[in-house]
């Protein structure tokens, strides 16, 4: 095996370097599953989903991100904290691109059901998009309830979405 030792590289004449002429590695020269960018937000605003089996996003659970290649993946990294408040309630949990439901139409991507107690705990969805597309797209979380009078960060908890653009 061949070693290569160098205390400095100098430019050729002896000149310095002006570093801000530097570039980062362009995010077209990236390798596949690299990550291009990251957008993220979470919220602790409580939100009571009323109407009964029907989807509804809860207040400030989206974030928006424009790829910048139309062969991009999206990763979609969400976790929601709610709670039913009462026994014999079913939650669904599912992810939306604009208008469109990613998960199942009926049962999105995560259900949850309580018979004898209370019905609150943490939901966790990732989901690998393919958008193909370089506009803006926003990412949601939408959950539905079997009767009314559910919560979303009931108690101030956070409830957070991330979305990263993965080279495809």
């Amino acid at each position: 095996m061949s070693k290569i030792y160098v205390d400095e590289i100098l430019p050729k004449d002896n000149a310095t370097v002006d570093g801000s002429k530097l570039s980062a590695l362009p995010s077209s020269a990236m390798p596949t599953g690299s990550v291009i960018q990251v957008q993220s937000t979470s919220t602790n605003t409580t939100t009571v989903i009323g109407t009964a089996n029907t989807w509804t996003a809860p207040t400030d659970l989206n974030v928006s991100i424009t790829p910048k290649f139309a062969t991009s993946k999206i990763l979609i990294v969400a976790n929601v904290d709610y709670d039913a408040n009462a026994a014999g309630r079913m939650q669904w949990f599912t992810l939306y691109r604009d208008s469109t439901n990613l998960g199942e139409a009926t049962n999105g991507f995560s259900a949850n059901t309580s018979s004898g107690g209370r019905l609150q705990g943490e939901a966790g969805m990732n989901y690998l998009d393919s958008p193909n597309t370089t506009s803006s797209i926003t990412y949601s979380v939408y959950t539905k309830c079997n009767s009314t009078s559910t919560y979303v960060n009931l108690y101030g908890s956070y409830s957070t979405i991330t979305v990263m653009e993965i080279a495809g």
